[in-house]
């Protein structure tokens, strides 16, 4: 029955016709997204920035961000992570998207802001071909540096978690599974900012989502901290996430925090992701 359900939706949206027909509509919001979300895109396609600008993307069956992006546009994915980040990009020299599975934001950044450079950070190897490959066929390869590695507090080796997803969202450094999930260990290389940026321009905008583990990617700034330098922060903090330890690194840095809703950012003294439904994006904001 599953594979039945699976054919028949593929089969459905596959059809030029039914896509051609629809995608406008869906686009421009007169059909709900919850009507449309389980039909999978399989292929290339073009998602528009804005009136002069925007990337190809390449989907399959099991790519939920190719999914959101066909069907509702580049703000189809996290779309109150994007409306924040959209300014930011537009003036940034350097952006930094750790946790980069398909390429979305940084795909994205590079089409805002043509003389933006990007590094993008991606360790499970069927998601970096897919990363890899969304930044080249948008000729992007000589100003998006995509990095096989997971990053943190250290250099070296380490243990890291691979759903058992085609395209998992939620691999993570916790060897027994984010939440609990199914799937396998795999060894990949992890580094920290600092040192891959060491000689180089730090990043002046930053995004971490990496599952409970955002707190070592900051503990790798170090010394692009030591120096002066305060980038714009995104990242993600569940409610069993790492607030206590973040606040720890940034809060002496002087930072303040904005809750990244759909209504827009709003501000906190502290992360309180326990007091927030859904959403779970934060800023942090140098003073």
């Amino acid at each position: 029955m599953k594979s039945a359900v699976r054919s028949l939706l593929r089969c459905v949206a596959g059809n030029g016709l039914f896509r051609g027909l629809v995608r406008p509509l869906s686009l421009s919001g007169i059909i709900p997204y919850s009507l449309y979300r389980r039909l999978p895109v399989e292929g290339e396609f073009q998602t528009p920035v804005n009136d002069n600008a925007g990337f190809i993307y390449c989907s399959s069956y099991e790519d939920a961000v190719g999914r959101g992006l066909f069907w509702q546009g580049a703000g189809g994915f996290e779309p109150e992570t994007i409306a924040y980040l959209k300014p930011l990009l537009e003036r940034t020299k350097v952006f930094a998207d750790v946790g980069a599975n398909t390429g979305h934001f940084a795909l994205y950044a590079c089409a805002v802001n043509p003389a933006l450079h990007v590094h993008a950070f991606e360790p499970v190897p069927a998601t970096f071909e897919c990363l890899k490959r969304n930044i080249e066929r948008n000729g992007w390869a000589g100003r998006c540096a995509v990095h096989q590695k997971a990053v943190g507090a250290e250099n070296g080796r380490v243990q890291f978690h691979v759903p058992h997803d085609a395209l998992p969202t939620s691999a993570s450094l916790n060897p027994q599974g984010f939440h609990g999930l199914s799937g396998d260990l795999i060894d990949v290389e992890i580094v920290r900012l600092d040192r891959l940026f060491e000689g180089a321009a730090p990043p002046d905008v930053l995004k971490i989502d990496v599952e409970g583990f955002e707190h070592l990617v900051l503990q790798g700034m170090e010394k692009i901290f030591a120096s002066g330098h305060r980038p714009q922060i995104i990242f993600e903090c569940h409610p069993d996430g790492p607030a206590k330890e973040i606040m720890d690194v940034l809060g002496p840095l002087g930072y303040k925090y904005l809750h990244l809703s759909k209504q827009g950012p709003v501000a906190f003294d502290a992360i309180s992701p326990a007091h927030v439904t859904k959403d779970w994006n934060w800023a942090a904001v140098p003073a």
